[in-house]
């Protein structure tokens, strides 16, 4: 029997910079909820590189001085546990046409990976879960996180 990792078997989701900031730099508990399902390998957090260009510009902007001292373990652990994909460019129009352009982004990474989860808690990409379902994507705000099964690994034997 071959060994299967944890990245073998867990599925990939999407996460919007507001959800990553809840988990990572504000501790909101929904957000670190998602988070151990990351840093434990239930879920592998795919991204662009444009969207973690997004989370450096929002952790560069003034008014985070309360959180100052985790700005850089946010910026670090996002860029290690973010697995850096690229989209692919498409000729025609996006799926899903999103009201806010800064977040198309999201909903077009969802679809063109068919993740089965984006979590955010922007509306303008909540505005588009019903219509997302029907591509196979769940668009989900933090607190509605469905339960997800620990990842079983299989070892030789």
């Amino acid at each position: 029997m071959t060994a299967i990792t944890s990245s073998d078997q867990a599925p990939e989701v999407v996460i919007d910079t507001n959800v990553v900031l809840d988990w990572l730099l504000f501790q909101d508990p929904w957000g670190v909820t998602i988070g151990a399902d990351v840093l434990g390998g239930r879920v592998i957090w795919v991204g662009t590189q444009s969207m973690l260009d997004e989370l450096a510009s929002v952790l560069s902007r003034p008014g985070l001085e309360r959180w100052a001292g985790r700005v850089d373990v946010t910026w670090a652990t996002a860029t290690s546990r973010c697995r850096v994909v690229t989209q692919r460019v498409l000729a025609r129009q996006s799926v899903l046409h999103c009201s806010d352009p800064d977040d198309q982004k999201y909903i077009d990474l969802a679809i063109d990976r068919q993740v089965q989860i984006l979590f955010t808690r922007d509306k303008a990409l909540l505005r588009l879960a019903r219509r997302a379902k029907a591509h196979g994507v769940s668009v989900l705000r933090p607190d509605k996180r469905p339960a997800i099964p620990p990842v079983l690994a299989l070892t030789a034997g």
